[in-house]
């Protein structure tokens, strides 16, 4: 599966929500696959990946941006994606 803006629009969608660290991660990411069950298996496991990644490396790639803690989700997953899965 390659990412496109689609996926990509989705994963910054819901990463916003998950850095609001309201609640455990995969459950917010679970919630949102619930709600949007058109998404097939590849994309979900495309945007699983990606945000797992920017949050695993979080601190790094906001350093590496020299990122404001309030950084667009799309950037820092952009960021993710340059910097871990080359």
């Amino acid at each position: 599966m390659e990412l496109n803006r689609q996926i990509l629009g989705k994963a910054a969608l819901i990463f916003k929500d998950i850095l609001q660290f309201s609640g455990p991660a995969d459950g917010t990411l679970q919630l949102f696959f619930k709600k949007n069950p058109k998404l097939g298996s590849a994309e979900r496991k495309l945007i699983s990946e990606l945000i797992f990644s920017a949050l695993r490396h979080l601190q790094t790639i906001k350093e590496a941006l020299e990122a404001p803690a309030n950084t667009d989700s799309t950037a820092l997953l952009l960021a993710a994606l340059y910097l871990y899965h080359q």
